[in-house]
């Protein structure tokens, strides 16, 4: 899942970081190492889904994936926060 591994990335990044998570995926996509491959959010929509991070600073995180398109390329919205808790719900689009 898309989500898990941003979440993945941001976790390391803070841990390598003492504590401090990035405040843009921008970090994590131009570190040496880097993180992340491709900054998921500004290439969206992947694979049917929507992501964006509506929290995303030095205390922690909120981001979410979401379908294009609810009931069509996707039943569930995920959403992951600080220390990788992710919840799903069902979208709650027209069928």
């Amino acid at each position: 899942m898309t989500l898990k591994f941003i979440s993945t990335a941001i976790e390391n990044y803070a841990k390598d970081n003492k504590g401090v998570y990035p405040q843009g995926l921008s970090v994590l996509t131009e570190s040496q190492p880097a993180y992340l491959d491709k900054d998921y959010i500004n290439n969206s929509p992947l694979k049917g889904y929507n992501f964006s991070c509506s929290r995303l600073d030095a205390a922690g995180y909120s981001c979410y994936a979401a379908p294009v398109n609810c009931k069509l390329t996707g039943k569930m919205v995920y959403n992951v926060t600080t220390g990788g808790l992710v919840i799903s719900e069902e979208c709650q689009g027209k069928e």
